[in-house]
């Protein structure tokens, strides 16, 4: 998390986080207080830390590339004790686990603390400048560092969730989080569901 003086911002996972701290080193001005990107207390939600009262900013990204990202991140890495390295999450499992959802519902106190502004991993560069600019106006030099400044790479595996999820199970993915598909939808207009037409076809 990153706490300013009359804002807050909390780590989702797989949602750029880690990126989007070091884009708030850029302006280190507007950072009251931070963890550390290997604390593990970077994911703590606002109530947490006691600055629901500020306004709330959190990173978004599409539902099923969040979920794929998860999903890979257990076969790559781990998630935990009950997902060592090497475990194979089926699209099934991704969908009835909810890793997402649960996230953002800790993060939102179950969809009703107001989030004030969104910051898209999709173009999260640009979002997080607009952000800066509702405070104060970034110098040139911080434009260009904010523009430029190196972050981690992707992780090693295909991107596409149409590999990896049916059409029918992106629908029933959208089903089974209904807080994320709410604001997905209101942050970026609508949801990444495939057209009646392209689902039929997938599935005749």
């Amino acid at each position: 998390m990153v706490i300013g003086k009359d804002f807050a911002w909390g780590h989702i996972g797989k949602t750029g986080g880690d990126a989007t701290s070091r884009l708030f080193q850029c302006v280190p001005d507007l950072i009251e207080r931070a963890h550390a990107s290997d604390d593990p207390a970077k994911h703590r939600p606002f109530t947490a830390e006691g600055v629901q009262d500020r306004k709330l900013l959190l990173n978004l990204r599409r539902l099923p590339s969040v979920t794929l990202s998860y999903v890979n991140h257990a076969r790559l890495y781990g998630l935990g004790q009950a997902m060592p390295r090497g475990t194979q999450v089926t699209p099934a499992q991704a969908i009835e686990a909810r890793r997402a959802e649960r996230e953002l519902r800790m993060h939102t106190a179950d969809g009703t603390l107001p989030i004030h502004r969104w910051l898209r991993m999709e173009n999260l560069r640009e979002d997080f400048l607009e952000f800066v600019r509702t405070i104060r106006q970034p110098t040139p030099a911080e434009i260009d560092a904010i523009r430029s400044v190196p972050t981690k790479p992707p992780m090693p595996y295909d991107h596409d969730p149409h590999t990896f999820f049916s059409p029918e199970q992106i629908a029933q993915l959208y089903e089974a989080s209904p807080t994320w598909a709410r604001y997905e939808r209101e942050v970026y207009g609508d949801l990444l569901l495939p057209s009646k037409a392209a689902a039929g076809k997938a599935s005749g």
